[in-house]
């Protein structure tokens, strides 16, 4: 099979599995759905994501629900298609993953590693997707080692550049450390408090939790925005 069907045939898939999420689009509103817009009406009125709103999530999520709600306005529909749009990144991950060994590219590596840092800020566990350039790199047994383990190294220079560039951005909002002490070392302890905690004690923590997110929720609402307050 030529490259230029290998590369059809990705795209046609790709194409597909956009058809078959489409239904994704009546969906009703989601339980998580109302964190994420909370977050993404903070971005909108100039806020960051962790300094000025708690959240657990990685920042993307909420950038994307920002950009979309500027796009196609607040609705049901707005919030479904963010939940598509997000898949796609790791889609293209995979498909420049494709282009790049079947071009033996270094350029479309590192291509493919943006596009992985870039789904990894959506979900932190789509950053697994670069096990496979360095699987494929073992596994081929077609050209030097030292080329195949370049174009893993570039896979990985790409996916750590949208990382470091996120990474800057945060800091110089000032909400990097912030960042990195709610994602990583609340939710480390969270997980660690979930499933072994007494149900009593494990209610009441769920509870404070839903309280503490409520109340964000009606702060960061447009009613409580700074430009909605009446003048005194």
């Amino acid at each position: 099979m030529s490259p230029s069907v290998r590369i059809a045939l990705a795209l046609l898939l790709l194409a597909a599995g956009f058809l078959l999420l489409a239904p994704m689009l009546t969906y009703p509103f989601g339980s998580d759905h109302g964190s994420f817009a909370a977050v993404a009406d903070v971005i909108a009125r100039g806020g960051v994501p962790y300094r000025d709103v708690w959240e657990i999530k990685p920042p993307g999520i909420y950038y994307l629900f920002w950009a979309v709600f500027a796009a196609f306005g607040r609705s049901i529909f707005a919030l479904r298609l963010a939940d598509l749009l997000w898949t796609l990144p790791a889609a293209l991950a995979i498909l420049l993953l494709l282009i790049g060994e079947s071009r033996r590219s270094n350029v479309t590596a590192a291509l493919s590693g943006l596009a992985i840092g870039l789904a990894s800020l959506l979900k932190f566990t789509l950053g697994g997707l670069l096990l496979i350039p360095f699987v494929a790199s073992f596994l081929s047994r077609n050209e030097p080692a030292r080329s195949r383990l370049a174009r893993a190294a570039s896979c990985l220079a790409g996916c750590l550049l949208a990382l470091a560039a996120v990474g800057l951005l945060l800091a110089k909002a000032g909400a990097l450390r912030e960042m990195v002490e709610i994602v990583f070392s609340w939710n480390s302890q969270y997980g660690k408090v979930q499933p072994s905690a007494p149900k009593p004690l494990l209610i009441a923590y769920q509870l404070a939790s839903f309280h503490f997110r409520g109340q964000y929720l009606i702060l960061s609402s447009p009613a409580c925005s700074p430009s909605s307050a009446s003048p005194t």
